[in-house]
């Protein structure tokens, strides 16, 4: 499952107003910050510059990666709108990844960790499952950057690769009637699974824990995610829902 560095983790600011937004959003914006900021000091300087010297309300981005980390960082979060892209804000979300890749190269790792991003908020019914495109698509820009903008093909790739060679996937961090279906059949195998939360449709550690309890008891590769031959047979013990 994506961990992300929540907002009291990396020390930010209260913000000065929070304005929800619908979810999901149909557009997802990618941007870099054009500086060599990392980690959580970076993500501060980031707010510090945004709130002080700009004067907006937060920081702008929904969320930012950490180049060379690869941490994930929740900025105003999922469901506020943000300062990120003019004339969008309301009906989207951003994403940033800290540095200048007008000039840095994109290493395959953080291709990677932008799509498992794109992927989680999608799972969670924040946004669309694919970049809407780069910064400078809707506004005179640069952003974010030609070497990351020239990646966005292959982050929308990886971001549905695993749908598309597996659609009855489902994995931590997915929301929804599906997963709840699951779960049921985890309660149908063992009465004593998930006794926290029940079948609430939320994929999260329990039900992770679960599952990897579920395919031990079957002889299954144990991984956590529910592919098509774990997803079958929790099935067969799920209730006739009639």
């Amino acid at each position: 499952m994506l961990e992300i560095v929540s907002r009291s983790e990396w020390g930010a600011r209260p913000p000065r107003s929070v304005v929800t937004i619908p979810l999901p959003t149909p557009e997802l914006w990618l941007h870099h910050t054009a500086g060599n900021e990392q980690g959580a000091s970076g993500v501060r300087a980031i707010q510090n510059f945004h709130m002080d010297t700009r004067g907006w309300s937060d920081i702008a981005y929904s969320f930012l990666i950490d180049r060379i980390s690869l941490e994930v960082y929740e900025g105003r979060g999922a469901g506020v709108r943000g300062g990120h892209t003019f004339g969008h804000n309301s009906v989207s979300h951003g994403l940033c990844v800290m540095g200048n890749f007008e000039t840095t190269t994109v290493s395959d790792a953080l291709v990677a960790k932008v799509a498992e991003l794109v992927r989680f908020g999608h799972g969670r019914g924040w946004w669309p499952a694919q970049l809407s495109g780069g910064h400078r698509d809707v506004r005179p820009t640069a952003c974010p950057g030609a070497n990351l903008y020239a990646e966005i093909g292959e982050i929308n790739r990886l971001a549905i690769q695993d749908e598309m060679e597996d659609p009855m996937s489902v994995r931590p961090g997915d929301v929804g009637e599906a997963v709840r279906k699951f779960q049921q059949g985890l309660l149908g195998w063992n009465s004593d699974a998930l006794p926290r939360f029940g079948a609430d449709g939320d994929f999260g550690d329990e039900t992770e824990e679960w599952v990897r309890n579920f395919q031990d008891s079957q002889d299954l590769t144990v991984t956590g995610v529910i592919d098509g031959v774990t997803g079958a047979l929790l099935l067969e013990y799920r209730p006739d829902p009639t």
